[in-house]
């Protein structure tokens, strides 16, 4: 698909199948692969006007008063331990209570980022689009309309700053934080500051990352370290930062993912495709704090196949290994997304092109706290009690990898990305058990959908279509779940799309500063 540049629109495209059978089944066993058959479904722009979020009613069972069946204690009463855990001092119903709110006072405009490749022959996955110029482009949103207008570019130029490839936002500072990508160098993290006026970005500082194939980054919950996931050396780099957003060091702090090749040197590319070779050597690919303390971390390592749970020590910024989950051979993990308000969170293998429920056990991550302090074994903290295709039973898996997962902003819906089958999946969720059900494949508008992003409203969703050098922008309907094309804009070799409102000072709820 060809993209058009400024304001100009394309028409809808066409898809590729027309409307089969509703999937069934709400959920499958843990190690049953439920194959949706959900239709492929026509995209049309609605008639009416953005679409108001719907507020998700507080489902989760009570907690009894009495012990629980594990023994584990009182629910609700953490044992005295020798070392400081953080209790919640919220409920995640009254976060994901705040999360609405504040996406139904979002601004009438917001801030649209876009990273680009500007290099494509240092990258692990050989992207096919065009070189960019400008490794990061800003927009104004328009929560009325859905239209963007570029606002300012940021050059590729400088050697430190090509193949800006992350993003994550402070929470409370308009500082926006960016990480660079290559497997022949250490990335760098930069921080800039987004001028709420204007969309200008002024660079404040930069790091190394320690680490090559720089890849996501984290803030943890007390807003004091960020953590850079590195792809290639499979580690992570913590680097503190101060009230004001602001790196407290020239150097960041490394620490190494247990693996069968950590501290080994990964294998030569050449005209070898990385597939080839990614199962023999771990990769870590994300880093994401649990929803309860903020302390226990879990590390998708797509090379393994496995979840690698690290407890993390807010008073150095270290993280300490406390075990694994399988995912299953040859899945390929690559993100996880906790729901807002039930105990689940999501994953989503990129290989395999499956998404994974899990329920999250916030009494074994407190048993998991304890004992790793003790330097004792520690239980897994997930369990897997889900597995759903991301694509129509007909299409080759082999043909297709996924890119980014997320929780909408209502909480009722879950949506992945396909590359290759060029779409993106929506599923429901139960308001109970958080298990999915498939309701239809949404076609991206262009070629590698590898990342997506909500706006603050949720009505709207951007695809960055990184081979075909566009970003579409979509109306999404929080009622059904189906997405409406609107119109595309020309951005060359896209990679990822950050959404961030122009307010200094706005308090988010805990579980978002985890949040892609």
């Amino acid at each position: 698909m060809s993209s058009s540049s400024g304001s100009n629109s394309k028409s809808a495209p066409a898809m590729a199948t027309q409307s089969q059978q509703a999937a069934s089944s709400s959920s499958s066993s843990a190690s049953g692969i439920s194959a949706s058959a959900a239709p492929m479904l026509r995209i049309e722009v609605p008639t009416g006007g953005p679409v108001t979020p719907v507020v998700v009613p507080n489902t989760r069972t009570p907690v009894p008063s009495g012990p629980t069946p594990s023994g584990r204690g009182t629910p609700g009463v953490h044992p005295t331990v020798p070392f400081n855990i953080p209790q919640r001092t919220r409920s995640r119903e009254q976060d994901n209570t705040a999360q609405q709110t504040q996406a139904r006072e979002a601004p009438l405009t917001e801030y649209v980022c876009v990273c680009s490749y500007t290099k494509l022959d240092n990258l692990a996955h050989k992207p096919r689009g065009t070189p960019a110029n400008e490794t990061m482009t800003v927009f104004a949103l328009c929560n009325v309309t859905g239209r963007l207008t570029k606002l300012t570019v940021s050059q590729g130029g400088s050697k430190e700053f090509q193949n800006a490839a992350f993003v994550r936002s402070h929470p409370k500072k308009n500082i926006l934080y960016v990480v660079t990508e290559s497997i022949n160098e250490n990335g760098w993290l930069f921080a800039f500051r987004l001028c709420p006026v204007t969309g200008q970005l002024r660079e404040l500082g930069k790091i190394s990352t320690e680490g090559r194939s720089a890849c996501y980054i984290s803030l943890s919950h007390d807003l004091r370290y960020i953590l850079v996931t590195n792809y290639w050396d499979s580690t992570l780099a913590s680097v503190p930062i101060d009230e004001e957003g602001l790196f407290l060091t020239h150097e960041a702090v490394k620490s190494q993912i247990p693996g069968q090749n950590a501290k080994k040197e990964r294998a030569a590319h050449g005209d070898d495709p990385h597939s080839s070779h990614r199962f023999k050597e771990s990769h870590a690919h994300a880093c994401v704090f649990d929803p309860a303390f903020g302390r226990m971390a879990y590390v998708p390592d797509l090379g393994e196949g496995c979840l690698k749970q690290f407890v993390f020590d807010e008073n150095d910024g270290s993280s300490r290994y406390a075990g694994t989950i399988s995912c299953g051979e040859r899945a390929g993990p690559r993100y996880l997304e906790f729901h807002p308000s039930l105990d689940v969170c999501y994953v989503v293998n990129e290989l395999a092109s499956t998404v994974q429920v899990f329920r999250f056990d916030e009494y074994r991550v407190q048993e998991a706290l304890e004992k790793s302090y003790r330097k004792q074994e520690c239980p897994a903290t997930l369990e897997r009690i889900q597995e759903i295709s991301t694509l129509p039973e007909a299409f080759p898996k082999n043909l297709n990898t996924c890119g980014r997962i997320c929780v909408d902003p209502t909480g009722r819906w879950v949506l992945v990305s396909n590359r290759g089958h060029d779409s993106v999946a929506v599923y429901s969720l139960h308001p109970q058990r958080g298990d999915l059900t498939c309701v239809g494949y949404f076609h991206t508008g262009g070629h590698t959908p590898r990342h997506f992003k909500f706006s603050s409203t949720g009505n709207y969703l951007f695809s960055a279509n990184q081979d075909s050098d566009s970003v579409c922008v979509f109306r999404f309907d929080q009622s059904t779940g189906e997405l409406a094309y609107i119109r595309s804009y020309e951005v060359k070799s896209p990679n990822f799309i950050e959404v961030k409102p122009p307010t200094v000072g706005r308090k988010l709820a805990s579980w978002v500063y985890a949040r892609m």
